[in-house]
């Protein structure tokens, strides 16, 4: 199996980008009328809260799989350096 360094580090880098995006939009108002009296305000109130966990979590986890992937391409390089050395 062929592995191109290039593309897991390219690829490792668009994660982390979506992650900053999702962190993004984090900060976006969602807010209701304001009208605590209304039910349809308070469940979205609890709405937003549960989706910026879950959207936190997310960005995490794009954050990590974009860091994995650019060191497993760093490994990759070192790799082929080590083999090239031996076969010299």
């Amino acid at each position: 199996m062929e592995v191109s360094p290039s593309l897991l580090r390219r690829t490792g880098g668009a994660l982390i980008d979506v992650a900053a995006q999702v962190r993004a939009a984090l900060r976006g108002d969602r807010s209701g009328p304001g009208d605590h009296a209304w039910a349809t305000d308070t469940e979205l109130y609890a709405q937003v809260g549960a989706w910026d966990g879950y959207l936190v979590e997310l960005a995490a986890r794009l954050d990590d799989a974009g860091d994995r992937l650019r060191r497993a391409a760093d490994g990759y390089s070192d790799a082929d350096e080590d083999a090239w050395w031996r076969l010299c």
